[in-house]
């Protein structure tokens, strides 16, 4: 799917939770991606970022609320 719209991104969730999230999505047109990179993250756009900030290290902390704090606020996207 191309339009970022429709894209669920995950990092750090169990296949449990992403199993939920997929069961609940708000349309059908909707795709869950999983991302294993921090960095990735931010490369890509989404309509919404569900993120276990409980398997970031601190440096990967500081990368990712550093970046939302440059751009302060100026983005359409939700991060849970």
């Amino acid at each position: 799917m191309e339009n970022e719209r429709y894209r669920i991104i995950t990092y750090g969730l169990k296949q449990e939770e992403i199993d939920v999230v997929k069961e609940n999505l708000p349309k059908k047109e909707y795709e869950v991606l999983e991302y294993d990179t921090v960095s990735d993250l931010l490369a890509h756009n989404a309509a919404i970022y569900i993120i276990c900030t409980d398997v970031l290290d601190e440096d990967e902390k500081m990368f990712f609320f550093s970046f939302y704090e440059e751009i302060d606020g100026c983005t359409d996207e939700t991060v849970f």
